[in-house]
């Protein structure tokens, strides 16, 4: 019988063979320790038992990591245990993603820059040392007296707070809310409303400038005045050139006067300058309050320290008379009309208050302010007082007497028809005009007779001349505009004939 050859066996089938000789590898946990066992052939054919120890440690995963690891295996590995299978799987080291935060949370973490400043004094005034701005200083106007007025204020007190309310304590132990007007502090005056942080420096505005004008050049035209604070130019945003006008603020007030002075209707550059005050700001004086600062009384200004005036009452004034609905009657006549005596009769009898625009005048020249300086040349001259002026001084008086007035005799008002325009714009339309008619001799005549007790500077003859032909030059335009407004008064009769004319248009006026 024939030896069958044997195949040779391949080098798989050999391993395959011998791996199902050898014992299966085994597991085994004890505490934190795993322990796997193997058996293996090595390359020389020997039978080699491998053993493994692995330390158990516990971590906190994220749980979309948690729940991939307990996902159920399929396919050959479907019933191997959770985990890597040592015997297809080389487990090397294992690289876990840690997310420690998302970009949300790690903005609520940065640390806020400012916590760092929080204690820190940012600013430090250079004239008393304190955590403030040196233009905001209380003391910056007194450096003299600044040793004192530390002292003063080391000396005193702390500021006395509201009186307490029982009603606002039980809400605030309670934790409800407390309205802001309720709270402790409610009725102090914060630090934004303090006169110091009013800007008082003395500014002029120079208008009709070039093109080519720089701020090296106003700077060199305007210092050989006075020390310069700043200047403003103003420029283009697209081309850099000039707009034509420029403010310049000074330390002194009289720098900027001299200033005004030389340089307005100076020629400059082939063209002729126009130099003047700033006009969001009046200078006077207040004879209502002790200290500098914004009082908002609107009084008759008296010799004593400046004050600043805001020229929005305007507005207020226009709405409330718009609302009080009082007549408004207009008083024109030449200078020793009688204007005068017939307003005081018409106050007695109709209870109007009487503004005489002469007498206003006459009152800040007497207060020995610099308007008042101003306005005396004006008048010694026989010339007519600026608009601006006089209209400033009336709405100053309507609105101290309008809450108790029951209508406004305006005498002597308006005396050009740039005037009455101004007035109806800014304040209230007149109800009529009453025109005092009377010969220019007679007038003279009377103003000759008052000058010899009243001691005033404009009745004199050569002064009263002038006078008499302003006032024709002037009135006529006035008659024309007002047309059927207009309740013309025959003046050279007795005080009372005249008066029972007056009567008889106030009442057909239904005022």
């Amino acid at each position: 019988m024939p030896v069958l050859d044997s195949k040779p066996i391949s080098w798989a089938d050999q391993v395959e063979q011998g791996e199902a000789d050898l014992a299966p590898a085994g597991e085994v946990i004890r505490g934190d320790k795993k322990i796997i066992t193997e058996y293996k052939v090595n390359n020389e054919g020997k039978k080699v038992k491998i053993i493994r120890y692995f330390k158990v440690e516990r971590k906190m995963v994220s749980k979309s990591i948690a729940y991939r690891k307990a996902w159920k295996k399929f396919g050959l590995a479907a019933n191997d245990p959770p985990g890597p299978n040592p015997s297809n799987t080389i487990v090397c080291e294992e690289i876990f993603m840690q997310f420690l935060s998302n970009k949300e949370e790690e903005k609520g973490q940065e640390e806020d820059p400012l916590t760092k400043l929080k204690g820190q004094k940012m600013v430090k005034c250079r004239i008393c040392k304190d955590d403030h701005w040196t233009t905001q200083c209380p003391y910056k106007d007194k450096l003299g007296s600044l040793p004192e007025l530390l002292k003063e204020e080391a000396a005193k007190p702390a500021a006395a707070t509201t009186v307490a309310n029982p009603q606002v304590e039980e809400k605030v132990k309670a934790g409800k809310y407390v309205p802001p007007s309720m709270r402790d502090g409610a009725n102090r005056r914060g630090e934004s409303m303090t006169p110091s942080r009013r800007d008082e420096t003395p500014t002029i505005r120079v208008t009709n400038l070039s093109e080519d004008v720089r701020d090296s050049d106003l700077q060199e035209l305007f210092r050989p005045f006075g020390t310069i604070a700043r200047i403003y130019l103003a420029k283009d945003k697209a081309t850099g050139q000039s707009k034509g006008f420029a403010f310049i603020s000074y330390h002194r007030r009289d720098d900027a006067a001299r200033a005004i002075q030389s340089v307005d209707g100076f020629g400059y550059d082939n063209l002729i300058l126009s130099v003047e005050w700033a006009k969001d700001k009046v200078e006077e004086s207040c004879a209502d309050c002790a200290q500098p600062r914004d009082c908002g009384v609107l009084s008759t200004p008296s010799k004593g320290h400046p004050r600043i005036v805001d020229l929005n009452f305007s507005k207020q004034l226009r709405e409330s008379m718009a609302e009080i609905n009082v007549p408004v009657i207009f008083v024109i006549g030449g200078p020793g009309s009688g204007k005068g005596t017939q307003c005081e009769k018409i106050v007695e009898k109709y209870g109007f208050t009487h503004l005489s625009t002469g007498d206003l005048l006459r009152e800040e020249c007497k207060s020995g302010s610099q308007r008042g300086a101003k306005l005396v040349d004006i008048m010694k001259k026989g010339q007519l007082v600026p608009n601006e002026e006089v209209l400033l001084l009336l709405k100053e008086a309507m609105l101290k007497n309008l809450a108790n007035s029951k209508g406004f005799l305006i005498d002597g008002y308006p005396r050009e028809v740039g005037q009455a325009v101004e007035f109806e714009k800014q304040v209230t339309k007149c109800s009529f005009l009453l025109f005092f008619d009377v010969p220019d001799d007679i007038m003279k005549e009377r103003l000759m007779n008052r000058g010899k007790t009243s001691g005033r500077a404009d009745d004199n003859e050569e002064t009263i001349a002038k006078r008499l032909l302003t006032f024709h030059n002037h009135t006529q335009p006035i008659l024309d505009h007002y047309g059927d407004k207009v309740k013309k008064i025959p003046g050279s009769g007795t005080v009372d004939e005249i008066f029972a004319e007056v009567t008889k248009v106030i009442d057909t006026c239904k005022c």
